[in-house]
């Protein structure tokens, strides 16, 4: 493998990321979310309660990352924590109803904006792109 490749790969995947958050934040400027405080939400509502490290997880984040998001989005009374009974050590995060209110509205608008990203793509470009972030997740999955 050329030496280039992967740092290429690196930085593709940073550029990609950037302009990823960037196009899907214009769209969620009225909830004055990031995109990372849209994703954790969208989680919760897909699954319900969670614990802060199944959400770090499932994101990608560290628990400390995931924490902090989850900060801002409590001051914000989109999501609460609360302590489990049986195991005062674990804290589940679950959203409030400020954040059911606007739950499929939000969806919807996270939905359409990755629509929107696509639409000049063709059928053969979006399988192309399926297919080799399936074989790179893969890749990360071996190692």
């Amino acid at each position: 493998m050329n030496e280039a490749v992967p740092k290429r790969i690196a930085d593709l995947l940073k550029q990609i990321n950037t302009k990823l958050a960037r196009k899907i934040r214009l769209n969620f400027n009225e909830y004055n979310l990031t995109f990372t405080q849209a994703s954790v939400l969208i989680l919760l509502m897909e699954n319900g309660s969670m614990r802060i490290s199944d959400i770090s997880q499932k994101m990608g984040l560290s628990n400390s990352t995931t924490s902090g998001i989850i900060d801002r989005l409590e001051n914000m009374d989109l999501v609460k924590r609360k302590r489990i009974k049986s195991d005062r050590r674990v804290v589940e995060v679950y959203i409030t109803e400020t954040s059911k209110r606007f739950a499929s509205g939000f969806e919807k608008r996270m939905d359409q904006s990755l629509m929107e990203l696509f639409s000049k793509a063709t059928e053969k470009d979006i399988e192309d792109i399926v297919k080799g972030l399936e074989k790179f997740n893969s890749i990360l999955d071996d190692h």
